[in-house]
């Protein structure tokens, strides 16, 4: 019995030196060396998403989002359907080298609310990350009702619902926009 207390003492005595004696650094970065993670959801992807391309970054991101070029974007960031298009929104050099581009669905020369990506190219010409939705299925039978509201007309509704005594930042912007659920 005696005998099994002093390897217990001993043990005991070696794991707390030794825990003591072993600096925390070196233990916790051997963990996180190992530690790869890859976020990829529908609405965001990362990684090389194209191939390398010589056309401007705008180009290349709207290639890839018309399915003109081989990509592994989500089904639901690309849309061949007819009459969709993209337009450039923002373009602009980012913090890690690439250039950001903001775009946004167009669908029949209207925007379509709501659905902007934004991409990263780097110099290569390879979409590095893209995050955000296109619209599905936009050549639907009711998206081809014309609106009944004229310009005037909708600018007097902001009025009636809020108030003649509303002040803007900026002249309001009367535009028709597509609204998908």
């Amino acid at each position: 019995m005696n005998n099994k207390k002093e390897i217990a003492i001993v043990a005991l005595t070696t794991g707390l030196v030794l825990t003591s004696v072993t600096p925390y650094g070196v233990a916790y970065a051997e963990e996180t060396d190992q530690m790869q993670v890859e976020i990829q959801e529908d609405s965001f992807r990362t990684g090389e998403l194209t191939q390398p391309s010589q056309k401007t970054p705008e180009n290349v991101v709207k290639d890839a989002l018309k399915e003109k070029t081989g990509h592994v974007l989500s089904p639901k960031q690309v849309s061949g359907d007819k009459g969709v298009d993209y337009t450039v929104v923002q373009k602009r050099s980012s913090y890690d080298g690439t250039t950001l581009v903001r775009m946004q669905q167009i669908y029949e020369g209207k925007e379509v609310y709501g659905h902007q990506l934004t991409a990263h190219v780097d110099k290569k010409g390879i979409i590095k990350s893209i995050s955000g939705e296109s619209a599905q299925n936009l050549t639907q039978e009711d998206l081809k009702n014309a609106s009944n509201l004229s310009k005037e007309e909708a600018k007097q509704y902001i009025y009636t619902k809020y108030g003649n005594d509303i002040k803007f930042i900026s002249e309001p912007e009367i535009k028709e926009v597509i609204f998908v659920n």
